[in-house]
């Protein structure tokens, strides 16, 4: 029997590897075991609870103000003494610091590692910092890439990657279908905070930001068009559930709590976030995992972000790219917001990332490869 060893950190993460993890486990001929780094553990649980499983290995990495040369170092080290002296393969997702300390790991022990969500490329080594390194450098050490997209296929043949390329869709989409399947009510905290949920469908502006690359002036020009908008707009309610990080939340706090029409909330669950996506007007994020998520929902994006690795929605006209400028911000969404014809068009607009079948189809040519090759 194959022994597979997910390892995962953030919740980004845990929603894009725990029903690909839920999937081996339906085979007999594989063995599953599922790592927590708890690189973000108090953003992780609910992930867990929302797919009903738990962590086979739990580490605490995760320390107040914590640098990026001390988290790497200490996902190493955690890792280094957890890691089963029988696994047959690692396999990472993505571009966090527990994906490029897994995926070396990997490379140290001579396993083989296969990368979920491969072949991203942003072009800018600084943008997304450190997320633009730490996954071209998970591309080197990995046996199978599994890409999103033929573009983000095309990333990786650029490089020279060619062998172990499999373009299968993003599983974010594979997670976000089977948990808004469910139809599970809001829960009590959201309803409280945001009862005109049940009524304001389509009048939902849902925004979200917490990139690194946006701190400081970026995420002050975010909240003057936030605030523009909905005085602008009294008849929008803004709902932003504020990221815990201290250089989002401290100014978001302060400079919006007084606005009527903006509900400014704790982090959501991940199934209270799809509720409000699905009833959302228009997204303003800089999230990858929203990108990906919201068109799915006919929800369209405005990616506060000056570059994406996620250009397929853009291209599909799905989302627009508006950094971080709050003037381009304002004026984007009235021009989308005041059109019918260019709204409609961005909400009919086919999500470019997959149909909810990723997971399986990773699973099926890992195991059929691994047996194959002797992995």
């Amino acid at each position: 029997m194959k022994h597979f060893v997910i390892i995962l950190g953030t919740r980004p993460e845990a929603i894009k590897l725990l029903p690909l993890y839920l999937e081996l486990r339906k085979r007999d001929c594989v063995k599953a075991t599922l790592i927590l780094t708890g690189q973000h553990r108090e953003l992780v649980d609910d992930v867990f609870r929302t797919f009903g499983c738990s962590p086979d290995i739990s580490l605490n990495v995760m320390q107040p103000n914590q640098t990026l040369a001390g988290l790497t170092a200490r996902v190493m080290t955690g890792l280094d003494g957890v890691l089963p002296e029988d696994t047959d393969l690692v396999i990472v997702q993505g571009d966090t610091a527990s994906a490029f300390v897994g995926s070396l790991l990997a490379f140290y022990r001579g396993i083989s590692s296969a990368h979920v969500e491969a072949g991203l490329r942003s072009g800018d080594l600084l943008a997304p910092f450190p997320e633009e390194f730490n996954r071209r450098a998970v591309s080197i050490t990995s046996r199978w890439h599994f890409a999103p997209t033929d573009a983000a296929a095309e990333n990786l043949a650029a490089e020279g990657i060619h062998d172990g390329v499999h373009v299968v869709g993003n599983t974010s989409i594979d997670a976000a279908l089977t948990i808004a399947a469910q139809n599970q009510p809001p829960s009590e905290m959201l309803s409280a905070a945001v009862p005109e949920l049940e009524y304001a469908h389509g009048k939902i502006i849902l925004v979200t930001a917490h990139r690194r690359e946006n701190f400081g002036e970026g995420i002050r020009s975010i909240i003057a068009a936030v605030r523009q908008i909905a005085t602008e707009r009294p008849d929008l309610l803004v709902v932003w559930p504020v990221h815990p990080n201290p250089n989002v939340r401290d100014i978001v706090m302060e400079s919006l709590a007084e606005i009527p029409n903006i509900r400014l909330l704790e982090p959501l669950s991940y199934h209270d976030l799809l509720y409000v996506m699905q009833r959302s007007f228009i997204a303003l994020s800089d999230s990858g995992g929203i990108q990906e998520e919201a068109p799915s929902f006919s929800c369209p994006v405005l990616v506060l972000r000056d570059t994406t690795e996620r250009p397929e929605a853009i291209k599909a006209g799905c989302n627009v790219m508006v950094g971080t400028n709050s003037l381009k911000i304002v004026d984007t969404f009235n021009r989308i917001a005041n059109n019918r014809e260019i709204y409609r068009l961005m909400i009919e607009a086919k999500n470019p990332f997959g149909d909810g079948t990723a997971s399986q189809k990773i699973a099926e040519i890992l195991l059929a490869e691994s047996i194959q090759q002797h992995v």
